[in-house]
């Protein structure tokens, strides 16, 4: 059976960061989307046996903003989106991955159980992925805690670190699939 091959047209893959600190008033809560990235998900019958995700750290976008004093500007953006490349170390690091070896059904879906490399440093990490039938097809979803200090990423700070991004952040992955591909 061919792989499954997904992307950006058929879903989306966000990090969900807060604020923290004396000063977290002023900060902004974030979705940043991650507007390029694949997911290969190979097949035994009808059964996922494996998962590859890769995503481009690069192509990060801030898609939404809660909180602060003041709403988001484009210039804020720009700014944010430039630190969080700097602080994934994007330039010696491009790419985070998701590698699944070992797949189990539960009563909502799979759990994937497999290793995930951020800026260069992997650690294993079990996904909780939900399937529900929908009209023409599946959707499909998943959400999990990243501890950044664990991947050596430094969580940005600012205000003499009295304003500061959250060391867990929530990722989060959604996609419609039409149907699984032919044998």
């Amino acid at each position: 059976m061919q792989p499954l091959v997904l992307g950006p047209d058929s879903g989306e893959i966000a990090i969900h960061t807060t604020v923290e600190g004396s000063a977290s008033r002023f900060g902004h809560n974030l979705k940043i989307v991650v507007s390029q990235w694949s997911a290969d998900i190979n097949f035994e019958a009808d059964i996922p046996v494996s998962v590859r995700v890769t995503a481009d750290m690069a192509a990060l976008e801030i898609s939404r903003s809660s909180g602060g004093v003041s709403p988001i500007s484009s210039v804020d953006k720009k700014l944010i989106r430039r630190n969080a490349v700097k602080a994934l170390r994007v330039d010696n690091n491009p790419v985070a991955r998701y590698d699944c070896e070992r797949v189990e059904p539960t009563e909502t879906g799979y759990q994937l159980f497999g290793q995930l490399e951020i800026s260069g440093t992997e650690r294993p990490q079990t996904i909780p992925l939900t399937v529900t039938a929908v009209s023409g097809g599946y959707a499909l979803a998943a959400e999990f805690p990243v501890q950044q200090t664990s991947f050596d990423v430094k969580p940005y700070a600012a205000m003499l670190g009295t304003m500061k991004v959250g060391d867990n952040v929530r990722v989060t992955f959604s996609a419609t699939v039409a149907a699984l591909p032919d044998a």
